[in-house]
């Protein structure tokens, strides 16, 4: 996570969001998207005291075939994997985000009152 920051300044200019796995998600490394003018797609820790919204839609547009991008990122690192393979070990985790995106535009309450339980 060192190299992020100067990984970011790198490509200064050169994309609009940055979406991350919440091991990235740090006060710097928010910052320094942010001072580029970029979105930050980085779900919040569990140590943070107050979770930080971010876009779930963007999140789902990562792993959706058949543009997906991270999935092909996945197929490039595991070659011996078939993309199709890759897609529908991806379907059970999608399938999971499309429930939670509509569950959240369906009953907007919950937002307010799924906190105000957990407190």
């Amino acid at each position: 996570m060192t190299m992020a920051p100067a990984l970011i300044e790198a490509a200064r200019g050169r994309f609009d969001a940055l979406i991350a796995d919440r091991g990235y998600d740090s006060n710097a490394i928010r910052a320094a998207v942010q001072t580029q003018g970029a979105k930050v797609v980085i779900p919040s820790t569990h140590s943070r005291k107050t979770a930080i919204p971010y876009d779930r839609a963007m999140e789902i547009g990562f792993v959706h075939p058949p543009l997906g991008m991270n999935l092909y990122v996945i197929q490039g690192v595991a070659k011996e994997v078939p993309i199709g393979r890759v897609f529908r070990g991806v379907a059970p985790f999608l399938a999971s985000d499309f429930l939670h995106l509509l569950m959240l535009i369906f009953v907007p309450a919950m937002v307010y009152w799924l906190p105000e339980v957990l407190r």
